[in-house]
């Protein structure tokens, strides 16, 4: 469910829709069971560990019609 990226940080949507924050250069990533968008740990407020235990992730704009 998570992933790590050794290239440059680059933006999530909710980078896109939040001010741009300071990412560590290997940010956990989550992808939605929905939408299949890719957001990283921080912006969405899971920690790596957290990301690690997740089983299903779902972004905000599917969790109202999909649950937590």
């Amino acid at each position: 469910m998570s992933s790590s990226d050794s290239e440059d940080p680059q933006e999530c949507p909710q980078c896109v829709e939040d001010a741009p924050i300071d990412l560590p250069a290997y940010e956990t990533w989550l992808q939605c069971d929905v939408c299949e968008e890719w957001y990283h740990g921080i912006c969405v407020g899971i920690s790596a560990s957290e990301c690690e235990r997740i089983d299903k992730f779902h972004c905000k704009k599917c969790v109202a019609t999909h649950g937590p």
